[in-house]
């Protein structure tokens, strides 16, 4: 859809939002938290219960630019 662009998401305010974590399981809630912070921060949401891991993930994750993976462009096209 936006090939042809250069659009960052984070600019333009994608946010983290717990909205968007009820519909995905624990796992890639977990998964989120160590690819956008680390993987100590994700281990401690490991044993959180999904509503407590979604608020814990969301405050992690902001302001570090983070996107699910469906949203992210391929590597060839940021580097074109």
């Amino acid at each position: 859809m936006f090939s042809g662009t250069k659009i960052s998401l984070p600019l333009f305010g994608w946010v983290f939002l717990v909205i968007w974590v009820g519909q995905v399981t624990k796992a890639v809630i977990v998964e989120a938290v160590r690819e956008g912070v680390s993987a100590e921060a994700a281990a401690q949401l490991a044993d959180l219960k999904k509503p407590a891991m979604a608020e814990a993930a969301e405050r992690l994750l902001a302001d570090k630019g983070w996107l699910p993976q469906v949203l992210r462009l391929p590597q060839a096209a940021l580097a074109a």
